[in-house]
């Protein structure tokens, strides 16, 4: 990519062939996404469309298997790019309806209004106006208050009540008039009923009055609440978006480059490169991670145990670990007891395999009395005195503590050790 931006597209296209002929070796889906995505892009710039258009719609394929659906979606319309500079940008309109779907469920405001937007200009051109004019109606849709449409409803049962009001008293004064033609007996009852009704329309109006002005405040409090959220929202995605498009790129570049230069080194600095690799794949990780807990407002409780699972695979090989999940009702996490509650589970096992000694390792997961419980018992040595401060331990806590919850470690030499962690559940 470096060599790229530096107008050196021949040398970047050969360390992208490098990198790609390491990823199929080493069976590494995403770097190999990353890879074909970068390297066709460059091809389609270099002109030479064949192998750019196979690359492009290779790298889709991966980042559709390992059901990225962020990256999937950019990724669609990285295609659709690619016909637009060849000038067949009809090609790209099943991608760009892909996107706009995916974008628009799992919540990417701006790409889902960009690709509407699109989406209905191409199919103006192609004169299918009823689909124009739906994209371009949704494409709206998006910006529209719900403060606007409730606003509308009040001022119209506002006006209801008004115009009955006026023909109330309308035919209270005409009453007044026959009773004051026909018998003068009932003129002062006649004023002390007008009087009445009319302190009692004064009265109505106030009150309606105030009625209205507190809905008015708290239709003003809740669309300011819900400004705030899409505000917060919208910065999580771009946020995460920025993280997955320059952090997460340059982590894999660096692993690339690392990779192809262990590759072709047979020297002492192999070791070094391959290191290099290894800890830029790592942090390649703990970036995912991140961008997966913070793009949104809550987390299902399936997600997390589905992102633990995950973990739990890639760390087999080094040990035994049964995952027991107990938990079947719905529960929501907030994005910051997700990301702290998955980094505890992470030191846990890293612990285990590093300085536990240990064969099999079991982790629970429950509900208690209006608590989330999670415990980690291992067979290893157990933890000695040593241990016991140990930054890592501290860490913990600091993480649990955060969210409200406790922690404890019970560990004796030749019996393992136990973690067990209690956090409140937000629904």
């Amino acid at each position: 990519m470096c060599f790229s931006r530096l107008g050196q597209n021949d040398k970047a296209l050969a360390y992208y062939e490098i990198s790609e002929k390491y990823s199929r070796e080493s069976n590494d889906s995403i770097g190999l996404g990353y890879t074909l995505d970068y390297a066709g892009t460059l091809l389609s710039e270099m002109g030479k469309t064949d192998r750019a258009e196979k690359m492009l719609l290779e790298a889709l394929e991966i980042r559709k298997m390992l059901k990225d659906t962020f990256g999937y979606a950019i990724n669609l319309n990285n295609v659709v790019e690619f016909y637009a500079r060849n000038g067949n940008p009809e090609l790209g309109i099943s991608y760009l309806e892909q996107s706009f779907d995916i974008s628009y469920i799992i919540g990417f405001q701006d790409l889902a209004q960009h690709t509407a937007g699109l989406l209905s200009d191409l199919y103006q051109k192609q004169n299918r106006i009823d689909l124009a004019l739906d994209l371009k109606n949704r494409e709206m849709a998006l910006k529209d208050s719900l403060y606007n449409v409730n606003r509308a409803l009040i001022q119209e049962e506002m006006d209801v009540r008004y115009e009955s009001e006026l023909r109330e008293r309308e035919l209270v004064e005409q009453e007044l008039k026959i009773t004051k033609r026909n018998n003068q007996l009932y003129i002062s009852f006649a004023l002390l009923a007008l009087a009445l009704i009319t302190f009692f329309g004064i009265y109505r109006r106030q009150r309606l009055k105030q009625e209205l002005m507190s809905k008015e405040m708290i239709l003003k409090e809740q669309q300011a609440q819900q400004e705030m959220q899409e505000k917060i929202q919208s910065e999580r995605l771009r946020l995460s978006r920025d993280l997955h498009d320059s952090l997460g790129a340059e982590l894999t570049l660096i692993s690339s480059t690392a990779d192809s230069e262990a590759y072709v080194r047979q020297d002492e600095s192999k070791k070094g490169y391959e290191q290099i690799g290894e800890i830029s794949r790592n942090a390649s990780n703990i970036l995912r991670d991140t961008i997966w807990a913070i793009r949104k407002d809550t987390l299902d409780v399936e997600e997390f145990v589905g992102k633990l699972m995950q973990f739990i695979h890639r760390r087999q090989g080094a040990l035994s670990i049964d995952f027991v999940n107990d938990i079947s009702e719905e529960i929501q996490l907030t994005p910051s007891q997700s990301l702290n509650l998955f980094r505890v589970c992470q030191e846990c096992i890293h612990n285990t395999i590093k300085h536990a000694k240990a064969q099999v390792m079991k982790i629970e997961m429950r509900t208690n009395k209006g608590q989330i419980e999670i415990d980690l018992t291992d067979d290893g040595v157990g933890m000695g005195t040593k241990y016991s401060d140990g930054y890592g331990l501290n860490n913990m806590r600091e993480r649990i503590a955060e969210i409200g919850g406790t922690i404890v470690f019970e560990s004796e030499p030749g019996h393992g050790t136990r973690v067990s962690v209690t956090v409140p559940r937000e629904i």
